[in-house]
């Protein structure tokens, strides 16, 4: 793994899972950031990061696991949050795939494309000026 990444891998293990009755607070909770300065997050490949947000699945797989009485599926997803500039991830219940708690569109893509717009944020694909119509591009993956 990308020395860059290895030490922000532990501040995504120490983050509590929260679970909630309702979809908003249950993201809240378990809502964290990837947050590295531009000059730095330039310096890494897009197969870095997707080793990394891989690396965070199966870290969150076995947390869930570990709270074998409390457990349910979860649906993990990550965007890039072009205002605030960096990663953001978060899970809730599988039954809420479909209704991720976002008060905009969402377009589902594949993980590199998300990353992608994290390390190049001014490419043009992504120089289009951004409204609350703009889908925002969004990974997820189930965690049974």
């Amino acid at each position: 793994m990308h020395p860059l990444l290895e030490s922000q891998l532990q501040v995504a293990a120490d983050c509590i899972l929260h679970t909630s009755a309702e979809v908003i607070q249950e993201g809240d909770g378990n809502l964290f950031y990837l947050f590295l300065p531009p000059a730095e997050i330039q310096r890494l490949a897009v197969a870095d990061l997707e080793e990394w947000v891989l690396a965070v699945v199966d870290m969150k797989r076995k947390q869930l696991v570990q709270q074998s009485e409390a457990y349910y599926p979860m649906c993990f997803y990550c965007w890039y949050d072009g205002m605030a500039g960096y990663l953001s991830f978060s899970m809730v219940a599988a039954t809420y795939e479909h209704n991720l708690p976002f008060r905009r569109t969402l377009q589902s893509t594949n993980l590199a494309t998300v990353l992608h717009e994290a390390i190049f944020p001014d490419s043009p694909a992504y120089a289009n000026e951004i409204t609350p119509d703009t889908p925002l591009a969004i990974w997820k993956t189930l965690i049974p």
